[in-house]
């Protein structure tokens, strides 16, 4: 029987191991159709806020808390990348409004 690495923590481990003593990693190694398999599956959600919706958090911040909100537990990080959005946006609409007020605009 070979020895071969875990591929997460670098520790030596048997080819017939399933996991990693070290780490629990899984060590098997899976072709690129068994990937879309596993995700499809085990219903797997990417978590990548897409550029559209980081951009309707920034010039709505509202809606960005909202969907910060929403997706908190089952998307977090796409749930970060749209609260700092909204944030951001939130900060801009006020540096927009102090300059329209303080110029006599409204």
């Amino acid at each position: 029987m070979g020895m071969s690495f875990c591929r997460n923590c670098g520790e030596k481990v048997n080819e017939s191991q399933n996991f990693c003593t070290s780490c629990g990693s899984s060590l098997k190694v899976y072709e690129e159709n068994e990937y879309q398999n596993y995700y499809s599956e085990h219903n797997v959600v990417e978590d990548k806020a897409g550029c559209f919706t980081i951009g309707i958090a920034f010039l709505i911040p509202l809606v960005g808390l909202v969907l910060y909100l929403v997706w908190a537990q089952s998307r977090p990080q796409s749930a970060k990348s749209i609260g700092f959005a909204a944030i951001i946006g939130f900060i801009v609409d006020i540096i927009i409004w102090s300059a329209l007020l303080s110029l006599g605009v409204y």
